[in-house]
């Protein structure tokens, strides 16, 4: 948004006018600058005939060798996106398929552990004579009583070191 140098005059006479009239009256009251509007600045909301509005150039058309190479180009684009479409949905595919057959290994895995353990149930189960060895448990043994007469009381003044 620059100035043209015709705005630029205008306001630096304005500004010189001001200047000059508050020096001069002093007992006048001033006026608010925004109630009183110069005659200056009515000029300056008025477009000149120097100043047009000029409307955006248009663009120029494009060629029809342009074109076609435009259409070429938007053309592969589309074709590249199908293809990283595709690979990304066979990618998933095969991924989906590697984590199936883990889980149904696993699976496997864990039935056949699970099917052992049955059968060694089973065994036991069959067997008349017990598997287990249990413990006994034993009490804790009683605990000694001394009597009166076997505690001897020592004497105040004797000192043992060893």
């Amino acid at each position: 948004m620059s100035k043209t140098k015709k705005q630029i005059l205008l306001e630096l006479l304005q500004l010189e006018s001001d200047n000059v009239g508050d020096l001069g009256n002093t007992s006048e009251p001033k006026e608010e600058p925004s109630v009183k509007k110069p005659p200056l600045v009515d000029a300056l909301d008025k477009p000149d005939d120097e100043e047009k509005i000029v409307a955006p150039k248009k663009k120029k058309e494009l060629s029809e060798k342009q074109k076609e190479v435009l259409k070429r180009g938007q053309q592969i684009r589309d074709e590249n996106a199908r293809k990283r479409l595709e690979e990304r949905a066979r990618k998933e595919e095969e991924e989906k398929k590697i984590m199936e057959e883990k889980l149904v290994k696993k699976a496997i895995a864990l039935k056949k552990k699970q099917l052992k353990k049955q059968q060694i149930l089973d065994e036991l189960s069959d067997d008349e004579t017990p598997s287990k060895i249990t413990r006994a448990k034993s009490a804790p043994p009683a605990p000694v009583e001394k009597s009166k007469e076997d505690i001897k009381p020592l004497s105040p003044y004797t000192f043992s070191f060893f």
